[in-house]
Parts: C-alpha cells; sequence; structure tokens
C-alpha cells in the first residue's frame, strides 16, 4: 500500500524518521479511524492496535512511539517508501522521454546515480513540471471540439471595441486556464473577478447592460399592503396580520393570492420570533431554513398558470440529457445505465405534457459566501441553470423572444437568500448574474421590517418567471415552419434565422486518486 504524497501520516514519517518517532495523538488516531478507506487506513489502524495494546496507559492522551517489537512494522514502511520513489522515478523517465519524442528533441536518459535529486521532485509528481508541460484539468478535446463548432458570423461583437466577447473566453481558457472554469462553456459569471479583467471597463459595462432590461416593479396594492407590516413589535404585526386582506368582493385566486400568500409567510415568520427557545438565533439545519424560513418559495407561484414549484430532492431533466445525449444501443455488451441529472432541492416547472424547469433552487445550513459549501452550491445552480437556458432556448417557437428569456436560480444559505438570473445576451454567450444583493432574515422582531424586502423580491422574480413562462408558450403568427424564419429580429447581430442555440456545457473532469497500489 502506497502512501501519497500530501497523506498527513507520510510527511510525519518523513520529518519524525521511521526508527524513532514522536508521540502519536489520540487525534490522529480517531483521524485515521474514521477514514479506513483511505490509502493507507487499514495497516495505519492495524499499527496503533499494536501499539495501544502494548503501551496504551489509560487516562493518557498520548500513545509513545515504537519499541522494539514494532521494529518489523516500521520497516515495513519505510520499504514501501523507497519502492514508491523508485516507481515515481521511473514514471517521472518515461514521461520526460514521451514528451521529448513528441517535441523532436533527444531523450535525455538518466542513470540511478543522477536520480538522488530528481527523487524528490518525482515525488510531487506532475506539480513539478513545467507550466508547459503540465496536464490541464479539463477535458481540452471537447473543449476544442466545442469551439470548432461555433460560427463566428454569430459572435457576440461588442460595439465599444469590435472584440468578439466568445474570442476572448476562448482564449483565456486556452492560455490561462489549467482547470476547469466557467469561460470554457463561454458563461459569463458577472460576480467572477477574473472574467471581470478580461475586458476593459467599458466593455464589462456593455456587456452587463445588453439585452437586460431593469427589474420589473410590484404594484401599488401590493406595495401599500407590504409596508403595512413595516413594524417592530409583536403586537403591533398580530394586529397587521389579522387585519382584513385589501380585496373588493369575493375572494378571485389568481388575483388576491398574493396578499394571503404574503399574510401567511408574516405569520409563519412571527410564530418564530415568539418562540422563547429563538430558533433564528440557533444553529439549525439545512431543511429548517429551507422549509421553516424560506418554506413560503413552494406556495409562491400558486395562482400562475401551469406554473408549479417542485420541492425536495428532485432532479434536473435537462442536466440528465446532456450527460446522455451520446447514449445509444451498444455493438457488444449490456445497454449501459441511463445517467441522472444534478439532484437539487426544488425545480420551478413549466407543466404541460413534458415539464419544462425555468428555475432552481439550491439550500444550506449556513451562511458563509465564502465558504466552500456555498461556492459549490453557486457553481452547481450556474452549471444547472445553463442545461436549462441552453434547452429552452433551443426549443422556443418564436425565435426573436430568446434575448428576452430569463432563468432564476434561487440558493438559500441559512437565514440568507441569493438569486441569480440566467439569459443570453449574446452570441454564444451565457449570461450568469446574481442580484446584488443579499438578503438576510433579522434574527430580532426589532429588525423585522427588513425581512419585507425578501417578500418583495421574490415577488419580482414571480413577474419574471411569469414572463419567460409566458415566452416559452408563445406560438408564432404563421402556423407554416417554412415562413416562420420571416418573425427574425434581423436588426440583432447575434439571433439567426434558426435561432440561439448555446454550446454544450463541458464535462465535469474525472477524479482521479493519486495513490496507486503497488504492493498489498
Amino acid at each position: 500500500m502506497i502512501i501519497p504524497e500530501d497523506h498527513p501520516y507520510r510527511a510525519y514519517l518523513e520529518q519524525q524518521g521511521v526508527d524513532d518517532l514522536s508521540p502519536i495523538s489520540f487525534f490522529q488516531f480517531h483521524h485515521f479511524r474514521n477514514n479506513q478507506r483511505d490509502y493507507a487506513g487499514r495497516e495505519y489502524m492495524k499499527l496503533i492496535t499494536l501499539i495501544m495494546q502494548h503501551q496504551a496507559t489509560k487516562g493518557h492522551k498520548l500513545l509513545w512511539g515504537f519499541n522494539a517489537q514494532k521494529q518489523k512494522i516500521a520497516q515495513y514502511w519505510k520499504d514501501t517508501l523507497e519502492q514508491e520513489k523508485q516507481v515515481l522515478e521511473q514514471e517521472k523517465q518515461m514521461r520526460l522521454m514521451t514528451d521529448d519524442f513528441e517535441t523532436g528533441s533527444v531523450p535525455n536518459v538518466q542513470t540511478e546515480a543522477s536520480t538522488s535529486t530528481d527523487a524528490v521532485n518525482a515525488a510531487d509528481g506532475e506539480k513539478n513540471l513545467p507550466k508547459k508541460k503540465r496536464k490541464a484539468e479539463y477535458e481540452v478535446e471537447e473543449f476544442e471540439a466545442m469551439v470548432g463548432q461555433l460560427d463566428r458570423r454569430l459572435f457576440w461583437r461588442l460595439v465599444c471595441s469590435g472584440r468578439c466577447v466568445e474570442d476572448v473566453l476562448i482564449k483565456a481558457a486556452r492560455d490561462e486556464c489549467k482547470v476547469q472554469h466557467h469561460i470554457h462553456s463561454l458563461i459569463l459569471f458577472t460576480d467572477d473577478k477574473y472574467t471581470q479583467d478580461l475586458f476593459t471597463s467599458d466593455e464589462w459595462s456593455e456587456i452587463m447592460t445588453t439585452n437586460w432590461n431593469p427589474l420589473p416593479t410590484l404594484s401599488s396594492r401590493v406595495m401599500s399592503y407590504l409596508n403595512s407590516f413595516n413594524k417592530n413589535k409583536i403586537d403591533d404585526l398580530h394586529e397587521a396580520a389579522d387585519a382584513s386582506l385589501p380585496i373588493n368582493g369575493r375572494y378571485n385566486h389568481e388575483e388576491h393570492w398574493v396578499y394571503r400568500w404574503i399574510r401567511m409567510t408574516i405569520d409563519n415568520w412571527i410564530g418564530l420570533y415568539c418562540q422563547r427557545s429563538e430558533p433564528l438565533k440557533a444553529n439549525q439545519s439545512e431543511s429548517f431554513w429551507r422549509y421553516d424560513v424560506f418554506g413560503m418559495t413552494n406556495s409562491l407561484l400558486r395562482d400562475v398558470p401551469d406554473l408549479v414549484v417542485v420541492h425536495g430532492e428532485v432532479t434536473s431533466e435537462d442536466t440528465a440529457q446532456r450527460r446522455n445525449r451520446d447514449r445509444t444501443l451498444p455493438t457488444d455488451g449490456a445497454l449501459a445505465r441511463k445517467k441522472t441529472g444534478y439532484r437539487c432541492d426544488g425545480l420551478v416547472q413549466v407543466q404541460g405534457h413534458r415539464s419544462l424547469n425555468i428555475g432552481v433552487l439550491e439550500a444550506a445550513k449556513v451562511f458563509d459566501n465564502t465558504g466552500s459549501k456555498f461556492l459549490m452550491d453557486i457553481r452547481k445552480v450556474t452549471r444547472e441553470l445553463h442545461d436549462m437556458l441552453r434547452n429552452r432556448l433551443r426549443d422556443l417557437l418564436v425565435h426573436t423572444r430568446a434575448r428576452e428569456l430569463i432563468l432564476v436560480g434561487y440558493v438559500v444559505s441559512g437565514p440568507a437568500l441569493l438569486t441569480l438570473f440566467a439569459s443570453c445576451p449574446g452570441g454564444y454567450i451565457a449570461r450568469i448574474r446574481p442580484h446584488h444583493t443579499e438578503f438576510k432574515l433579522a434574527d430580532t422582531i426589532y429588525q423585522f421590517n427588513l425581512n419585507l424586502r425578501i417578500l418583495k423580491h421574490l415577488l419580482i422574480t414571480k413577474l419574471i418567471l411569469t414572463n419567460s413562462s409566458a415566452i416559452i408558450q408563445e406560438v408564432p403568427v404563421c402556423w407554416d415552419d417554412d415562413s416562420e424564419a420571416d418573425t427574425t429580429d434581423y436588426n440583432s447581430p447575434s439571433t439567426s434565422e434558426q435561432g440561439v442555440n448555446l454550446p454544450s456545457l463541458l464535462s465535469t473532469p474525472v477524479k482521479k486518486r493519486g495513490a496507486r497500489i503497488i504492493a498489498d
């Protein structure tokens, strides 16, 4: 069993020396007990067990190092480490010979006597190779194949500079990004500083404003009802919630549901603030924030025909289509299983004989906009939105509405809510634009009026989704396919007669283990 270079026990052995180990703490013992499937986990557990049997003392927090009875085990680890160095050195020589052959230079084969210094470098693997020889951690062939299928006549050319956005992203992806990035799929994530730095300030301003209209506004009646809850005392909030709904005549669901939805949400939040345990200040689970606090997202669209929020652990059909686009009947062997799409916490769908996704929701238990979980959720939602946007644009019947289509992503992170808007402003570019404000639920009743911003913003996203649903279901004036091209907006430099066809997302690189087994 080989210990990889970045393994903590490997570094410990090299630092202390195999024959004279310092005390091993209980922390290390529990770490390897909980990671028995790690590279050397089981063997190390056997080692720790022997030490415990011979030298552990009840109540002590340190297990002292090897004695004479463990020298055989220590020698085993020393031999395996030496064997690993030899294998890595052989691999390096083969890799250098291959690289030299491809570049046309003469192979430089070193003798065993000259490898004393290189043995250390070989242990680092590819990370010590020259930058130009480092292997890119994304599917290069897939990326180049995607670029080769693009039609340059449809590229998004910026008015202020004359540069094409696609050219800028492709050049940066080839020359600078050695790991998979949004730009490999021609995605402009507007909060990404690296992407911003690829353009001048004038270019970025044009990118942000092209085919982007200000967010819609709510009616004065809805705003007035929201303002009636502009209170910071429990009694005043109860009084406002108990007041009659601002409707005239009989209740009409499609017209008056918004007021009932606001009051139901306020009532639920008041109950949370009244609890003596103060749940909004405590460390809660993901499901608490998703359903107890932001559960009103499930009923937000109940008054919109053909729109529904599907919540729970659901999979994205759009991602599944991309992952299975090359699935065919095999010529040898059994048919491979169909791959599933991303698992997410909610989907916004236009219902019909085939449900069409136009929104996605992800939830997490802790708000940390620099944490790994938050960043990975943003990346996941971005990829989901791209898959949805690509399919919705491809299936549009009225191609001139393509640049108006906007999809919405919701990220619930503890008490915070972030929204992302996905659109195709020009060419083959997908623009993912996070809203400039991260809305956060107040943890005390004295700041309750700040919560009204959350409800207002959710109602605005509802208007956007309603408009997107109408665009998707719109039919052309002429039923004849041959004449449908007459509806194309020829004034738009990025709208073709065949509609907008975004390139597919680049596949996620397959994770590879850094260690290999050479002995057992």
